[in-house]
């Protein structure tokens, strides 16, 4: 960010802030800093400091701006991402607390919406946690029992009460009669989105057409997380203190968490791996295919049955994602085109296995 656009933002911010917070006295606001993480939105932390009732307060907050121009996903609901937050504010997941949303682009330009920040880490992904970080110099016992608690994370969003606590907005009729046939419009609708801005992708038409074509029947329907990956976690030591990113949130079969979180870690090693040319194994201590979904259908009460379909469904549509980004990185140049990042990416490894694993072929 140019330090133009910093300052103007920060004293556009400053004074919203002002307003919400009329009792506010010498209000201050610290030079923007970004995390390391994220393609779809912009995130600025910053601290604000003030006075009231005779005393200095200081607060760590989050800002969360929609992209102006195109984004990664075809439209942006960051009210939608605000709200899940907001309804499990009093829950036992630990998300964090909220300071406020603005839809008016008149303030900053674009939708966005503020939050506390949570002292933590944050398992990266840049550089990926397979290869360097704190993530590989931990003993392999610690990897394991944080592994478990992000899984237990996960599966404690899917237990919630969703319709008790008001999640039916995530409900879409208009795409579909059940969950599962509005997720897969909506990607429908993602993956022309991509190609009208890249090229054919008949890897992942032929993707949509099985999945479209061998849907499951009679599924539970729970509160899905949607991204749902260790990277969206921060950690207190061993624990999780807060669960991140709420822009893919809906209803649907929890199972799709689940899949999820493997098809993104499979990414940061088999999905690497293709890309760089060398071999890059899973830190030690970290649990099996087989231990992880026996510790999510226990800690989130669903069963994982359909899990095969939702790996592909995952790969599918981490490849769409993937594509956009792709597009989106050559447009700015900041990768160059000969990359091709929109069909050699960490999910193209992925996508191959899980076709043949399915027979389905281009």
């Amino acid at each position: 960010m140019s330090e133009e656009r910093s300052e103007l933002l920060r004293k556009k911010l400053r004074d919203w802030l002002q307003i919400q917070h009329p009792g506010y006295s010498d209000l201050n606001l610290s030079d923007f800093s970004a995390p390391e993480a994220g393609a779809s939105n912009e995130t600025l932390l910053f601290d604000i400091q003030w006075q009231e009732d005779g005393q200095t307060h200081e607060r760590s907050l989050v800002a969360r701006l929609q992209p102006e121009g195109p984004g990664v996903f075809p439209e942006y609901e960051l009210d939608q991402q605000y709200r899940a937050m907001s309804l499990l504010a009093d829950t036992d997941v630990p998300v964090p607390v909220l300071a406020g949303f603005e839809s008016d682009t008149d303030v900053l330009g674009t939708p966005f919406y503020l939050m506390e920040r949570i002292d933590g880490k944050v398992i990266q992904e840049n550089p990926p946690y397979h290869m360097e970080g704190w993530f590989t110099e931990l003993a392999p016992a610690e990897r394991r029992e944080i592994w478990e608690n992000g899984l237990r994370a996960a599966a404690t969003v899917n237990r919630q009460d969703w319709q008790a606590l008001g999640f039916h907005y995530l409900d879409k009729p208009e795409l579909g009669d059940t969950p599962l046939r509005q997720q897969l419009a909506y990607y429908r609708r993602f993956l022309d989105y991509a190609e009208g801005r890249g090229r054919p992708y008949e890897k992942l038409r032929a993707c949509r057409d099985w999945l479209e074509a061998n849907q499951p029947a009679e599924e539970p329907v729970a509160l899905c997380w949607g991204d749902a990956k260790a990277a969206n976690l921060l950690m207190d030591g061993l624990e999780v203190v807060g669960v991140l990113d709420w822009e893919m949130v809906r209803l649907g079969n929890p199972v799709d968490d689940l899949a999820w979180w493997i098809t993104l870690d499979d990414s940061m090693s088999e999905g690497l791996a293709t890309m760089v040319g060398m071999d890059i194994p899973k830190q030690p201590g970290l649990p099996g295919t087989g231990e992880m979904v026996a510790l999510w259908e226990s800690e989130s009460g669903f069963s994982a049955e359909h899990l095969d379909y939702y790996l592909l469904l995952g790969a599918y549509k981490f490849g769409i994602i993937m594509a956009s980004i792709g597009i989106k990185y050559t447009d700015e140049g900041l990768i160059p085109a000969d990359m091709e990042m929109d069909t050699k990416n960490t999910c193209t490894a992925l996508l191959e296995r899980h076709m043949a694993a399915n027979s389905i072929s281009v």
